[in-house]
């Protein structure tokens, strides 16, 4: 697993081998899901304008319109792919030291550990 930080300008990169299909579970719950995973290779893009999610084959392009912050580790992201409105959460778990990406009814990425600074 791989993540680059970001700073403003900058683009950071999340890199793991499994997923979770929220769309494939009750209630779209992304804990379930992550207990289930599909096991391919999944690279998260940010930059200051989108997120591009590359699942396998599949890529996904999100704008982001705008984002705020949560709490200290949490920031949210209203974002648009194909004029339909999506939230993605980037959480900083501080007590393991992994990051979570959400993208409400859609997917979920849990457990990425490892932090690379690109710039």
């Amino acid at each position: 697993m791989l993540i680059a930080l970001s700073a403003t300008s900058q683009t950071t990169t999340f890199k793991t081998d499994k997923w979770g299909n929220t769309k494939q579970t009750q209630d779209h719950d992304w804990a379930t899901a992550l207990d289930n995973p599909v096991k391919e290779s999944v690279t998260i893009v940010e930059t200051p304008t989108a997120f591009k999610a590359t699942f396998g084959q599949k890529i996904k392009v999100y704008k982001i319109v705008n984002s705020s912050k949560m709490d200290e580790d949490t920031k949210v992201y209203n974002t648009t792919m194909n004029a339909k409105p999506y939230i993605i959460k980037v959480m900083y778990i501080s007590s393991d030291k992994t990051y979570a990406i959400l993208c409400e009814n859609e997917w979920a990425v849990a457990n990425v550990t490892d932090a690379v600074v690109a710039k």
